[in-house]
């Protein structure tokens, strides 16, 4: 007689992302180098996608409609069509006004979509080789947007920030997926955390004689 747990179908659980599919400091670092000055586009797409951390169709479907400069907040639209927040840096903002001040001096404007040249629907594989592009020019390996997604998958595990932020962060439906995929689980990891919150009697009040003690 087979077991009825053979019936049962486990989940699937994501994989580790290598730190070798995000792109590094440096390498984000000589991409911006590349296209600062002539290439206005690109430098904002790429602050954008560096900053958000969002996905490629998040960043290719963004409308002016959806930027608020105010409050340093964009609405991105990305797979299965589900909307969220994501929130960037000054410096993206300027170089996004920068950008749609230099399109709307240079080329013939047909829609309302940020980041192309004629603000019409923007391919999401364009998104990927504009990074692709800018890596070569840059003399770096040559990674794909999602590379920018990895690096703040990254940036988030490394700076402890709890996995149901970086979720939100990240536009995961699941923290699991977020767990698995950023979030180390070793040892040598773990003895680094506790050994950063080991106790310290002198810290718990504020007593002369525990500082006498302990001080």
């Amino acid at each position: 007689m087979k077991s009825p747990a053979l019936a049962i179908r486990g989940k699937k659980l994501p994989r580790n992302i290598s730190r070798d599919k995000a792109m590094s400091d440096a390498e984000l670092a000589a991409i911006i180098e590349a296209v600062r000055w002539d290439k206005p586009r690109d430098f904002a797409l790429i602050l954008f996608l560096a900053d958000t951390g969002c996905r490629r169709g998040g960043a290719a479907g963004l409308t002016l409609k959806d930027l608020d400069f105010h409050k340093l907040r964009a609405t991105v639209t990305e797979k299965g069509e589900k909307s969220r927040l994501v929130a960037f840096s000054p410096l993206c903002a300027l170089a996004i006004q920068r950008w749609l001040a230099n399109r709307q001096a240079h080329y013939k404007i047909k829609g309302v979509h940020v980041f192309s040249t004629d603000g019409s629907p923007m391919r999401p594989e364009n998104v990927s080789l504009i990074i692709r592009r800018a890596a070569h020019a840059a003399g770096v390996r040559v990674l794909s947007s999602h590379s920018l997604r990895h690096r703040k998958g990254h940036q988030l595990a490394d700076s402890r920030i709890a996995p149901s932020i970086a979720a939100t962060v990240l536009g995961h439906s699941d923290v699991t997926i977020t767990l698995q995929h950023y979030y180390p689980a070793d040892w040598e990891s773990a003895e680094q955390a506790m050994r950063e919150l080991m106790t310290d009697p002198a810290a718990l009040a504020d007593d002369p004689k525990i500082h006498k003690l302990f001080g």
